[in-house]
């Protein structure tokens, strides 16, 4: 049986206060949209970030998750594949 969702490695994190929505790209160019608040909070959570400390963008960096959107293509749900990191195309993360 396939595993529901689609497998990524997170390239990137943008958010803008007060924005209500972050973007979460992944290397293979797809975008989706994350709830700032208990969607980050749970990506933080989940790979070792300090809430509020600002170092979420860098621990999820070459991340492999799991995940499914909805029709608005916000994520809905994530589960990490693995917890070693990958390594990023540009060289700005080494494994």
């Amino acid at each position: 049986m396939k595993k529901p969702g689609r497998v990524g490695t997170i390239a990137g994190l943008h958010y803008q206060f007060p924005s209500g929505l972050a973007l979460l790209a992944f290397t293979d160019g797809k975008v989706v949209y994350v709830e700032s608040g208990y969607g980050l909070r749970s990506l933080a959570s989940c790979f070792g970030a300090t809430e509020g400390k600002g170092d979420l963008g860098k621990k999820i960096l070459g991340r492999q998750i799991r995940y499914g959107t909805d029709f608005m293509n916000v994520m809905e749900w994530f589960a990490p594949v693995e917890r070693k990191r990958r390594k990023v195309d540009g060289g700005r993360l080494v494994a």
